[in-house]
Order: structure tokens, then sequence, then C-alpha cells
């Protein structure tokens, strides 16, 4: 295939999620309504870069440049790491790093910035990751450090082209996780993940990081920072940029969810240990996730873990027909890349081996 040939995102008025398939990683592209760029993790495999392969494809050069008032115009609007665990951050090699810190409006990381809010300001010796990682871990550092807090959403500065379309993600500041792990550096760096929430018309779709269940169900309740914008309606200068950078009134995701949700990513790569028993129960069965998206590899090892069974089983969700039957739940492991597409109403997924075939 010529580079740049046959590959890109038609502009459109859906919103497109893209899984990469990086086995127990996770790397995620999302379209907005808006045809602005979001990235979601930044995970890889030893013979597949997602940044790479975008970049070489020169699918950037065709995305729509975002920016706010008097400010540079980037390629991707923000790039969030949920969580600096190597499975989430391997991609960042050199190149990947520099091209994110050039190309990304904003960069969203938990971070240990001097200025940080006390109790927020993460703790590094915390961060368990192979012996390796200590390259990949000063590169997610790299990141941040010209950057001015705090944490911020897209704000919403053009209000009359208004749009159904809210987005808003939801994090423990380190004290918060430190608190609930004080002894598991593993549950620790997992609690701090960024929970994104992105709804669309009727749909909704939570992408989750690792977070523990212990984690989620205080984000999931409020007990957390919040950033949201919300683009479908007229707030005000002093309320959207209140809510895009500080923590006070945004609505939380039990009240957004609360009608249903569409897509779940299951937290922690689908395993038993990150099954948030708490959700399942508190939407109930009506309005439990339609299908719930896993990214993860071929369990092989004894020691590799278990996908919770219910993922599978119709128990966590009701099901949506993808390729022609109706399933429960897609993985990369079983589907390689994924891809979802949602308008108004209506829900379409795509898979395949070939990456190739979801950028056609």
């Amino acid at each position: 295939m010529r580079k740049g040939g046959g590959v890109k995102i038609a502009k459109s008025k859906d919103l497109e999620i893209f899984v990469f398939n990086v086995e127990r990683g996770l790397s995620v592209l999302i379209k907005t309504p808006q045809d602005y760029y979001i990235i979601y993790d930044l995970g890889s495999t030893s013979d597949f870069s997602p940044i790479n392969w975008l970049v070489e494809n020169r699918l950037f050069d065709s995305f729509m440049e975002y920016s706010e008032p008097n400010l540079t115009k980037k390629r991707i609007a923000q790039c969030i790491i949920s969580h600096p665990h190597l499975d989430h951050i391997s991609d960042l090699n050199s190149a990947v790093a520099e091209f994110i810190s050039e190309n990304a409006f904003y960069i969203t990381c938990q971070n240990d910035k001097e200025e940080n809010t006390r109790g927020h300001s993460i703790d590094f010796l915390r961060i368990n990751n192979p012996c390796n990682a200590s390259d990949e871990i000063e590169r997610y550092k790299s990141l941040y450090i010209k950057r001015k807090l705090p944490l911020s959403t897209l704000i919403q500065y053009d209000e009359d082209a208004l749009v159904d379309f809210k987005i808003g993600y939801y994090y423990l500041a380190h004290k918060q996780a430190d608190e609930l792990f004080d002894s598991s550096d593993q549950d620790y760096t997992n609690a701090l993940s960024i929970v994104l929430h992105l709804s669309y018309g009727k749909h909704s779709i939570l992408l989750t990081g690792d977070v523990t269940p212990e984690a989620f169900e205080q984000i999931y309740n409020g007990k957390c920072e919040r950033r949201f914008t919300d683009y479908s309606i007229k707030q005000g200068a002093q309320k959207k940029e209140s809510w895009s950078r500080t923590t006070s009134d945004q609505p939380t995701i039990k009240s957004l969810v609360r009608n249903g949700l569409t897509v779940l990513q299951a937290p922690h790569h689908g395993l038993e240990s990150g099954y948030p028993s708490f959700l399942f129960e508190s939407l109930g069965e009506s309005n439990r996730p339609k299908m719930i998206l896993i990214s993860d590899k071929r369990h092989i090892a004894e020691n590799a873990g278990s996908t919770h069974p219910n993922y599978q089983n119709g128990v966590a969700s009701s099901g949506i027909l993808h390729n022609g039957e109706t399933r429960y739940s897609v993985s990369t492991a079983n589907d390689g890349h994924i891809k979802i597409s949602l308008s108004g109403s209506n829900i379409a997924t795509a898979s395949g081996k070939n990456i190739e075939d979801l950028f056609a």
C-alpha cells in the first residue's frame, strides 16, 4: 500500500472511536462530531506503533486543526494519558514524544509539577513499572514539563455552532489514591486513571484506563476531580471556562449515564480484578451497556489473569449486532482493530486484523 494513498478518515458529523490492537495495552483515537481529534493512551506492541502508523500514512495531514482564541492551531486537540503504566505509554519513543509535544493542543496526564495543587502531585516512587520503563517515564514527564496547569478539557468558544456533544474527564488526585491504596503500588497507579466520558445524542461512552473498582466508584459518584465541556448549550464565558478547568458543579458520571450507557471500555483489560460490579448494579438491567470493549491479548500464560465472564455472557451488556451476529463484547484479542461509529441514534461497529480496513 502506498503510504498516504488509501487511508483516510472522512469528515462527518459522527462520533468515531478507533481502538488499535496493541494487545494488553490501550491506544484510542477519537474523532469528535466537530472533526477534532483526541488521543486516549499511547500503548503499542513490539511491531506496531499507532502514532507512527498514523504519521506514515499522513492521516494527521487531514485532521481538522484545533485552537482557541489567539493561540496556535494544533492537529491533535487533546492527548490524554490515563496513567503512567508502561502498557499505556509504550509508544513514547523519542520521535513520538516529540510529535505529541509539538502537535497536541492539550496534553492531559497525572503529573508531579511543583505548582500542582497540594495533594495532587503524584508520587513517582509509587508508580510501579518494569525496570525497563525508565525511558518511557522520562518521556511521559517531558510532555508536561512546559505545560501550564490546571488540566483542562477543550473549551467551547464558538457558541453559534451548537451540537449535542459532551465531553468530560474525571480522576482521583494523588492524595485520594494514596489513601485508598497505601500499601499496593499497582493499585495506586491504576487508581490514578483518568476516566473519559463522551456523549453524543442518545449515546454515552466511558473510557476507563485501568481504574480499580474502588477508585471507579468514587469517580462515578463525583468524589473526584472533574473537567467538563457541554457543546449543546450556551453557558457564558465564565461558566464554561470554570467547568473546563476546575472542579465545581459539573455533572457526575452517575447522572450522565442514568439513562443508559452505550459502550464501556472494560477497566484493566477486562480482567476479573477490575470488574466494576457497582456500575452494573447502579445502572440496572435496563440501562446496562450495549457493548463492552476489551483491549487485551490472548491469555496463554497461567498468570495472565482471566477476563470476567460477565463481559461475554450478556450479564454486563445487552448486546448489539457486530459483523452480522449479536455480540456482548468486542476485543482486540479476538477481533483485531476496532471502530465504533455513533450518530444521533445509530451505532455501527467494525473490526479487522488489518488496520487499513477501518480507514479505507
